[in-house]
């Protein structure tokens, strides 16, 4: 589990759609994008659990706050 969702006070299930949600995220803008940057993946991560930390609990939701930190 990546260590940018180990903290907190979420669920553990939530934690793991979380995850999902990353990884979804993450490859979705990586095929979009041709490659992600390291500092691109933090600001997914850091946008989706803005959303989260809000009270987003719908994936798709959670994804596409993930994905408009990214400049097309």
């Amino acid at each position: 589990m990546p260590e940018r969702f180990s903290r907190g006070t979420f669920e553990p299930e939530f934690v793991a759609l979380l995850v999902d949600v990353y990884g979804g995220a993450c490859a979705e803008a990586d095929k979009r994008n041709g490659g992600l940057s390291d500092a691109e993946r933090d600001k997914i991560a850091k946008a989706i659990m803005k959303a989260a930390q809000s009270g987003t609990q719908d994936p798709d939701a959670l994804k596409q706050a993930g994905l408009s930190v990214l400049v097309e």
